[in-house]
């Protein structure tokens, strides 16, 4: 399966702009004769870590869903995207997969929601693998990869390919050397208020963190790893730098982006 990882740039709330982001990057992915397109998480409305982001809450039969099914129609393409999903209270942190028919073939809801992010998102048990143009693919939003029985749940049903959508900031370094832990939001800016940050990892470093990582998750379970992450700075303190990458069951790395510029990367992952 050719698949396309879109390393995109996320503004928060402003999802008529982001989608016509999206609609550019389904129409090069076609162009490429990728049969599959994966976005980062929350790509539609951004990371929005703010009570706002109910507003930005929209059902799997709203205008977001139905654009991105009409695109991937007229594209012959699968569509992977991220949206903030409405309840009755809470939105639900949920990845949406339409095929190239444009048909819904399902959602996956984050399961391990942060504690920076609970206050602005509930979560989820459910941990479905769909069947997707003959394939089985499943999804790990973000922090889901740090809870290997994820992975391994997908493993023994037998998933072939797992997407790994991901809003992971560029992580701070302090002046001390360590990474940067924020308790809350509160925290972050008491941080930066005092001076204690001394910049932020770069592209190549967040691949050699991330990277090891997935490759580990699919060689222990068998399965085609792809991670794609946001780009961009959607607030002053918090910026996106990538990466996506893909590797392949025994862990070895396919393709990668090689910098934090926006970028479609194109990638042969042999599901057979």
């Amino acid at each position: 399966m050719r698949i396309a990882l879109a390393q995109i740039y996320c503004p928060w709330g402003e999802i008529d702009a982001s989608l016509r982001r999206h609609h550019g990057h389904i129409r090069d992915a076609a162009r490429h004769g990728a049969e599959l397109v994966a976005f980062p998480e929350t790509s539609v409305p951004g990371m929005y870590k703010n009570h706002l982001i109910r507003l930005c809450a929209e059902p799997l039969d709203g205008p977001t869903v139905e654009r991105m099914s009409a695109w991937a129609r007229r594209y012959g393409i699968a569509v992977a995207f991220g949206i903030a999903e409405k309840t009755a209270g809470k939105p639900y942190n949920t990845y949406v997969l339409v095929d190239r028919t444009g048909s819904l073939v399902g959602a996956y809801r984050k399961n391990y929601v942060t504690n920076l992010e609970l206050e602005y998102f509930r979560r989820d048990t459910r941990r479905p693998v769909f069947e997707l143009h003959g394939y089985r693919v499943a999804v790990s939003i973000c922090a889901d990869h740090c809870a290997p029985e994820l992975a391994s749940s997908y493993g023994r049903r037998g998933a072939q390919l797992v997407l790994f959508p991901h809003a992971w900031d560029a992580d701070p370094v302090l002046k001390n050397g360590r990474i940067a832990g924020w308790k809350n939001e509160q925290d972050m800016v008491d941080h930066y208020d005092r001076g204690l940050v001394a910049r932020y990892r770069n592209h190549n470093e967040m691949l050699a963190y991330f990277r090891p990582r997935i490759s580990a998750l699919a060689e222990e379970n068998g399965f085609h790893g792809v991670f794609v992450n946001q780009t961009g700075t959607p607030h002053p303190l918090i910026p996106f730098v990538g990466p996506a990458f893909a590797v392949n069951p025994r862990g070895q790395l396919l393709a990668a982006t090689r910098g934090k510029g926006e970028t479609l990367l194109i990638t042969e992952c042999d599901l057979e």
